[in-house]
């Protein structure tokens, strides 16, 4: 084999990286050079290919291994209750809210839009079941939970998380929601039914066409980090298109909204309030 073929050159690392922004707006910039050299050595030695250059022909015909490829260029770094603000500004502030808005049609959605292995959402749930109930068992709810990834998102379907995983669900008894288990002398926990019920798991590229129906409070932490920032524009307005009146954006701890243009109300740390779209 030629050995130019088998370097990871600049050129072979341009061609991934382009790939990778054409098909979904990810910026990988030259910082992240060893990083991803370190994973696709992994990753050739797992499928026994040889050569990077017939990596990137494989990256750029195998929509399977193009999955396996985001995977590795995404941090799916997640935990439950995660900038845990949040769920006390949801606990505290945006359920009462959305109960009294939406009395009359008894109905709550919710988007988890970057929900990696699914801590965010069964987070949310977990909030949900705990404070509301009544909301539980009586209106119509539903948390839709998107990643870009296939295999995150079949992780989280699995909803199986070792017990390092579960600091932060100590918070509550954790026995309505979850089911203990030993797999090989490994300690780890299941999320039970009741839980996962409410949330529709999907495979959902941002900058793709977004075919839902619009949602009181949308979770999209620690999503725009990985774009330009004219994509973080057009990811913002496009996210804002499927927000009610008066719904609610939490976006990650690093993260602000850019568009002056668009009637935000900041309420909260990383937490805004949309205040157009009136219909």
């Amino acid at each position: 084999m030629d050995k130019k073929n088998n370097e990871f050159s600049e050129e072979i690392f341009n061609k991934l990286t382009k790939i990778v922004y054409d098909n979904t707006k990810i910026d990988i910039d030259k910082s992240k050079y060893d990083m991803l050299h370190g994973r696709l050595v992994r990753r050739l030695r797992e499928i026994n290919l040889d050569s990077f250059d017939n990596y990137c022909q494989l990256v750029a015909s195998s929509k399977d291994e193009f999955d396996e490829f985001i995977s590795l260029v995404t941090t799916n770094l997640s935990s439950f209750f995660r900038e845990c603000h949040h769920f006390e500004y949801l606990k505290n502030n945006i359920i009462p809210e959305v109960k009294e808005k939406n009395k009359d049609k008894n109905k709550l959605r919710i988007w988890s839009a970057a929900c990696s292995t699914g801590q965010e959402p069964y987070s949310i749930a977990m909030t949900l079941h705990e404070f509301y109930p009544e909301l539980i068992e009586e209106w119509d709810i539903k948390i839709i939970a998107s990643d870009i990834s296939k295999n995150v998102i079949h992780r989280a379907k699995q909803a199986v998380y070792k017990n390092s995983e579960m600091t932060q669900v100590g918070l509550f008894d954790y026995k309505k929601y979850l089911q203990r288990g030993v797999d090989k002398n490994l300690g780890y926990f299941r999320v039970k039914k009741n839980l996962k019920d409410k949330i529709d798991f999907k495979i959902i590229n941002l900058f793709n066409n977004l075919e839902m129906d619009k949602f009181d409070i949308i979770f999209c932490r620690n999503v725009l980090i990985y774009f330009k920032k004219e994509d973080q524009i057009d990811l913002i307005r496009r996210i804002t298109q499927k927000i009610n009146h008066n719904g609610y954006l939490m976006l990650g701890y690093s993260e602000k909204i850019f568009n002056t243009d668009l009637k935000y109300k900041h309420v909260g740390r990383t937490i805004y309030k949309y205040t157009g779209n009136l219909e």
